[in-house]
């Protein structure tokens, strides 16, 4: 087999152990270490070395992809809280200009050098 068909195989193999969403983490890992062993010394099965790998690295895998999930979610959870707050102060700003009410009032503003 060629190179290109041996890379090949093993990605269709990565993906094909990728589909359960909670793998990625422990197929990623076995893709990497397979590839630098691969690098290493010619002479291996990709096929087996990435399944033996696999389940070798499973749990720690598995941690370390339950770690970038949480670290990305929080990630995401804190722009979505700046965007909410960002519209939560223009709306206060321009609502004062929505009610003709609102618009007449005059505001008065307190100079604090005055009662010196």
């Amino acid at each position: 087999m060629t190179l290109l068909t041996r890379y090949t195989a093993l990605n269709v193999l990565f993906v094909i152990t990728c589909i359960p969403v909670v793998t990625i983490g422990p197929a990623l890992t076995a893709l990497y270490s397979t590839v630098f062993a691969y690098n290493d010394h010619e002479d291996i099965n990709l096929h087996r070395e990435y399944l033996k790998r696999f389940k070798r690295e499973f749990l720690p895998g598995l941690l370390s992809s339950i770690i970038f999930l949480v670290l990305a979610a929080l990630i995401i959870f804190g722009f979505a809280w700046i965007a909410y707050a960002k519209s939560l102060v223009l709306l206060r700003a321009f609502d004062k200009f929505s009610d003709p009410n609102k618009a007449q009032e005059q505001l008065t503003y307190v100079n604090s050098s005055a009662s010196l």
